[in-house]
């Protein structure tokens, strides 16, 4: 899991881009092992701007956009194996 140790390491020395230099630095969070030891895998975060309802047209909306970034040859390619909503709406 990426932490603030990673922010801080990507804010200091890669002005602030949180990449594959951080991740190699920087243990996990949880388990405290590299991310190269092949066992960690990467999954697209996507925040939606407004909020996404089952069985409405936004929740819909949301899932045709989601299944179409799957598609994308660039989705493999860079490593990802799966994807992530930010759940801003929820109340906390």
């Amino acid at each position: 899991m990426v932490g603030t140790k990673h922010v801080v390491h990507a804010s200091d020395h890669h002005s602030g881009m949180l990449g594959k230099e951080t991740m190699e630095v920087i243990p996990c969070e949880i388990c405290h092992q590299t991310f190269t030891d092949g066992k960690h895998e990467t999954a697209l975060l996507v925040e939606c701007l407004k909020e996404p309802k089952n069985n409405t047209a936004v929740g819909k909306e949301a899932e045709v956009y989601l299944k179409k970034i799957i598609k994308l040859k660039h989705f493999k390619k860079n490593g990802y194996v799966g994807v992530s909503l930010l759940d801003r709406f929820s109340k906390k």
